[in-house]
């Protein structure tokens, strides 16, 4: 049951500030990106991981990103979607049961949060696993307060039936914001959310580091 991860590493981290890539920030001696891909290669071999990157990226940090796949690196675009769409086409799809799409900003993600969502997905009563948090703030909406239980946060990896998610495809658009948007609208989907972690942040903003 072979499992393809794709790591999207292409954003243009326009809210880090001062035209740097957070992705290419050091952290401990090491990118943001590096921590990344060390955290998630826990659970995959180099031939089953892709990384999209951006335009904007020198040598020396395409041979540190080499190290951890087998794989040629993957051109994004400019939005989430097209970066997905890119990296899709560069997948040899039919070799995979699942696929697992993860964040390159998110440097924070455990071994043990990565191994709850493969364990769902290969129950087979599911056709997408999700991590997610419920909102633990009180939440406004036009200055009023709304009931918080309604609501949560998803996080990445995200992990799918390829087929399933294959066969929306077609359906990616420039508006995603998260993966599992492309087929939860469907009532003939299931989607199971699980816990996700408050550790595992998404780097944004330069405070976030």
């Amino acid at each position: 049951m072979k499992i393809v991860c794709i790591v999207l590493g292409s954003g243009s981290s326009t809210r880090f500030g001062n035209n740097q890539s957070k992705l290419f920030y050091k952290v401990k001696y090491h990118s943001v990106i590096e921590h990344t891909l060390k955290n998630i290669s826990k659970s995959f071999s180099k031939d089953c991981l892709y990384i999209t990157i951006p335009k904007k990226i020198t040598k020396k940090e395409k041979r540190v990103l080499l190290e951890y796949t087998e794989n040629a690196l993957i051109l994004g675009g400019p939005t989430r979607s097209e970066s997905l769409a890119n990296a899709l086409k560069c997948i040899d799809t039919a070799k995979y049961k699942y696929l697992m799409i993860h964040d390159a900003a998110r440097p924070n993600t455990s071994l043990a949060l990565v191994t709850k969502l493969i364990n769902n997905i290969k129950k087979n009563k599911y056709d997408a696993v999700v991590p997610a948090l419920q909102i633990i703030d009180t939440l406004k909406k036009d200055n009023k307060t709304v009931n918080r239980k309604l609501y949560k946060t998803s996080q990445t990896p995200q992990i799918f039936k390829i087929k399933k998610f294959l066969s929306y495809s077609k359906q990616i658009n420039i508006n995603m914001t998260d993966d599992v948007q492309l087929i939860e609208n469907n009532k003939n989907v299931k989607i199971k959310y699980i816990e996700g972690e408050y550790e595992n942040l998404k780097i944004t903003e330069k405070n976030d580091i």
